[in-house]
C-alpha cells in the first residue's frame, strides 16, 4: 500500500526520538496518529507539537509492558481513530549495564518488561484486526544490537535479539498465510536521541534492592558521556526516512547506516563455519 492518506498509525515510544520522528513523517503522508508513551509530559508536548504542524493526534499515556494498559490503548485507538494500518512497536529502554554476573533480576526484568513484552502485547492487541482487514504494516524496533553482540549490555542484546526473532517469525507466518499484512524489523545503529538516559523512566518496583543509586551529578555525567557517543550517530529523522522507505517497498530488514555491515557479516560467517564468535563490535568503530 502506497496511499496512507486518512489511515491510522499507532506508535509506541512516540513522545520523542525515533517514535516522534516517524510520527512526523507519517503525518506528512496524511496519516492520523495515535502515539503512546510512558512519559506523560513529553507525550503532551509531542501531541501539541504534531497538532500545531497540522496532524490529527491521539496521545495515550501507556506502559507498554502492562497488558491492561496496552489493551486500553488498543480500545481507544479502535474507538476514536478506527482500524490501524501501521503499528510501530517502538518503545525501548537500555536495560541494566555491566558484566553479566553483576546484573540483578530487576535489571533483566526492566529490559524485558519494555523491550520484549511491549512488542508481544502490541502484537496481541493490534495484529488480529490488521489480519482481519488483510492489510497494513507492522514495524518492530529491534536494533543492530539485535543482530550482533557487545560486552556490558546483556539485557539489551537479549531483548533486541528476541524481538528480531519475533519479527522474523511473524514474517514467515504472514507469508505462509498469504496475508496482506507486512512486517519490518528496524535495526538502527547509534541514533542521536535521549535513549542513553532511558533509566529516567525505570519504575521503582524494578530498581535493584540494596543497590546504592548514583548521585545525581554522577548520573548526569554518565548520561552526558554516553550521549556524546550517540550524538555521532544518525538523526531520528534519518531513521524515519528509512522506515518510510520500507513502508513503500515492503522491506523486512531496515538498516539506518552501513557502519555495521562487516560486523554482521563476521558474526554470520562464524555461525556458518562454527568458528568462535568475533570479539569486536562495529557500532562505535565507524563513528
Amino acid at each position: 500500500m502506497n496511499d496512507w492518506t486518512g489511515r491510522v498509525a499507532v506508535i509506541t515510544g512516540g513522545a520523542s526520538g525515533i517514535g516522534l520522528a516517524v510520527a512526523r513523517t507519517l503525518a506528512r503522508r496524511g496519516m492520523r496518529l495515535a502515539i503512546a508513551d510512558v512519559e506523560v509530559d513529553a507525550l503532551q508536548a509531542a501531541q501539541e507539537c504534531l497538532t500545531s504542524e497540522g496532524a490529527e493526534v491521539l496521545a495515550v499515556p501507556t506502559d507498554v509492558g502492562d497488558p491492561e494498559q496496552m489493551e486500553a490503548l488498543a480500545a481507544r485507538v479502535r474507538d476514536e481513530c478506527g482500524p490501524v494500518s501501521v503499528a510501530h512497536l517502538n518503545a525501548g529502554v537500555a536495560g541494566g549495564g555491566g558484566p553479566i554476573e553483576s546484573l540483578s533480576t530487576e535489571d533483566w526484568a526492566w529490559a524485558f518488561h519494555v523491550n520484549v513484552w511491549g512488542v508481544i502485547h502490541g502484537l496481541r492487541v493490534f495484529l488480529s484486526d490488521m489480519k482481519r482487514h488483510d492489510e497494513g504494516h507492522v514495524v518492530i524496533t529491534s536494533s543492530i544490537a539485535g543482530i550482533i553482540c557487545s560486552p556490558q549490555a546483556g539485557p539489551y542484546h537479549a531483548t533486541k535479539h528476541a524481538v528480531a526473532s519475533i519479527a522474523e517469525t511473524l514474517y514467515r507466518e504472514l507469508h505462509a498465510e498469504g496475508s496482506g499484512v507486512r512486517v519490518s524489523c528496524l535495526c538502527p545503529g547509534l541514533v542521536d536521541t535521549r535513549f542513553p538516559s532511558s533509566d529516567r523512566n525505570r519504575p521503582a518496583a524494578l530498581e535493584t534492592p540494596g543497590r546504592e543509586p548514583l548521585a545525581p551529578e554522577q548520573r548526569d555525567a554518565m548520561h552526558r558521556a554516553v550521549g556524546e557517543i550517540f550524538a555521532r550517530g544518525a538523526t531520528p529523522e534519518r531513521v524515519a526516512e528509512c522506515v518510510d522507505a520500507a513502508l513503500e517497498d515492503g522491506r523486512f530488514w531496515i538498516y539506518t547506516d552501513d557502519v555495521h555491515r562487516e560486523a554482521i557479516a563476521a558474526r554470520h560467517r562464524a555461525l556458518e563455519t562454527g568458528e568462535l564468535p568475533p570479539t569486536t563490535f562495529g557500532a562505535l568503530d565507524g563513528y
